[in-house]
């Protein structure tokens, strides 16, 4: 299904550390910061926002994912584990019209080693995501906001 390439892509992936990007992060106002695990990246999302009292507005169409998930998802090939994460936080999520399913599936993905996921001011964050995507071999992106309603809600947009 992967070609020794893809495989090699995925194994240096997850084989670097968030080293330089904590690094970088340290520098700047970090208001939450955990990295993306087994709970996937929505499951993560749900605990800051239960934590800060607050919602998040997820672009998700900017989160970074390796070449191939799409199509190895939309082929079936995903973990029981993210198909239980995405159960387990469909409650607290509001979907875009016509977000596809494997969309939501990939968000969910328990990971071995994911990135980071940081929330940082507004105006830190350009400056910070820049600085990360010169030192950093894998994808770095501002995926959304914090809205601060206080629903605990994540809309994906």
């Amino acid at each position: 299904m992967l070609t020794q390439k893809e495989i090699d892509q995925a194994v240096a992936v997850m084989c670097e550390l968030n080293r330089a990007a904590a690094a970088i992060a340290r520098d700047h106002s970090v208001h939450a910061c955990t990295d993306v695990t087994g709970f996937g990246l929505l499951g993560h999302l749900l605990e800051m926002t239960r934590g800060s009292r607050m919602d998040v507005e997820i672009f998700w169409e900017r989160v970074p994912m390796l070449e191939r998930a799409w199509d190895l998802a939309a082929a079936g090939m995903v973990p029981g584990g993210t198909r239980n994460n995405l159960d387990y936080v469909l409650p607290h999520l509001v979907f875009s019209a016509g977000m596809p399913e494997i969309a939501r599936l990939l968000l969910a993905d328990a990971q071995t080693s994911g990135g980071l996921l940081l929330a940082v001011p507004q105006d830190e964050a350009s400056l910070m995501t820049e600085k990360m995507q010169k030192v950093c071999s894998f994808p770095v992106a501002a995926i959304g906001s914090v809205t601060g309603s206080g629903e605990e809600k994540i809309r994906l947009i």
